[in-house]
């Protein structure tokens, strides 16, 4: 926990009242290196990119600024902690409060000056103009019905923007978080395919094992997996409430008589309270529908998404699930490795064919 002053100090100079914050002087006396003084940050003025550690530039000072305004307006800095959490969380994906009664000029430039990217806060100099024109000039907007309802409008167009922009920014975490999860994902899968083939190949030496293929004679073993930075939306498996971060397809193919046996692998919380982890699911479809969109090949993988969260879920479909959701990773591991050793001998004995029983009982392979 960071050691800070969070109060910013007020002190008479040069015959004006002047704002300025000593909470940081002690440690850039104390600090040795760059990094000490990064964590050297006053919590309810610290613009988003010192939270994140990133380099500081003038636009950080305006929003310094902005929040002093904040406080001098409204009796409080725009974001309240108590923790640094709490701080560094509202900093980062929180839109400052609506100030009202206010002058809508300094309240829209506010507004700007706290805008989350620093890129597109206003520079010091478009500040001071805007300062010197709405203090300096006094122009009295109730003058002027044009004025006002233009600086009312825009007000609200800023507002618009601060939200547009913290909607923006939950977005990009969002997608960061996600992207790092199915990095993980997918390393995982990695080591349960190699697992899988090296225990296949202890028992089937002349076997060729190449780029998750694993080939011998009458019997081909496939798993096709997106790159490890590839993930899936959140909101992809709306239907069925899945919240599924990667995927991959596994398949055993029988060359003489051809019959192909495959399914999807997720990596997915099938409901909010559980874990995420990699779950097997094969798919069928639907009796009684039309023949032309029928399968030649029973259970399948699906490559569609959409079809797959609407198999999942109650809506009438094409297609349902013929076999899961069942986990393949930690202590189901094992599982998944006879099932696919099952159906690779099988495809290898020309005896792959279509199940008995549809959807596919839970004992099947045991």
């Amino acid at each position: 926990m960071l050691n800070v002053e969070i109060r910013p100090h007020k002190f008479f100079h040069e015959g004006k009242w002047k704002v300025s914050d000593f909470g940081i002087a002690r440690f850039v006396e104390q600090a040795t290196s760059l990094n000490t003084l990064k964590s050297c940050l006053t919590p309810p003025y610290a613009a988003p990119e010192q939270w994140e550690l990133k380099r500081s530039t003038n636009s950080t000072d305006i929003y310094a600024l902005g929040c002093i305004g904040y406080t001098l307006l409204i009796g409080s800095p725009p974001f309240i902690g108590p923790s640094i959490e709490d701080y560094r969380n509202r900093h980062l994906n929180e839109k400052p409060p609506t100030i009202n009664n206010h002058n809508p000029v300094l309240v829209n430039l506010l507004s700007m000056m706290l805008r989350k990217n620093q890129e597109v806060r206003p520079s010091a100099s478009r500040v001071k103009h805007i300062l010197e024109k709405t203090v300096n000039t006094y122009i009295n907007l109730s003058d002027r019905s044009g004025l006002n309802k233009l600086a009312d409008a825009g007000a609200r167009v800023a507002k618009r923007e601060a939200e547009r922009e913290v909607l923006i920014k939950q977005d990009q975490e969002l997608i960061q978080t996600r992207r790092k999860i199915a990095v993980e994902a997918y390393s995982i899968l990695g080591e349960l395919i190699q697992n899988l083939h090296e225990g296949m190949l202890d028992v089937l030496p002349n076997a060729k094992s190449v780029d998750n293929i694993l080939t011998l004679e009458n019997a081909q073993l496939v798993v096709f997996m997106c790159s490890h930075g590839d993930f899936i939306p959140s909101n992809a498996f709306s239907k069925s409430g899945w919240d599924v971060v990667a995927g991959a397809i596994i398949s055993v193919t029988q060359i003489q008589p051809q019959y192909i046996w495959s399914s999807n692998l997720w990596f997915m919380k099938p409901d909010p309270s559980s874990d995420y982890r990699w779950y097997e699911v094969s798919y069928m479809d639907l009796p009684g529908f039309g023949s032309e969109c029928r399968h030649q090949h029973e259970p399948f993988a699906i490559d569609n998404i959409e079809d797959a969260d609407y198999a999942a879920s109650n809506f009438m479909h094409i297609y349902q699930i013929a076999w899961g959701p069942r986990p393949i990773d930690q202590v189901d591991s094992e599982d998944f490795y006879n099932r696919w050793e099952v159906l690779f001998a099988n495809a290898l004995n020309r005896r792959l064919t279509h199940p008995t029983r549809m959807p596919i009982p839970k004992n099947y392979f045991d």
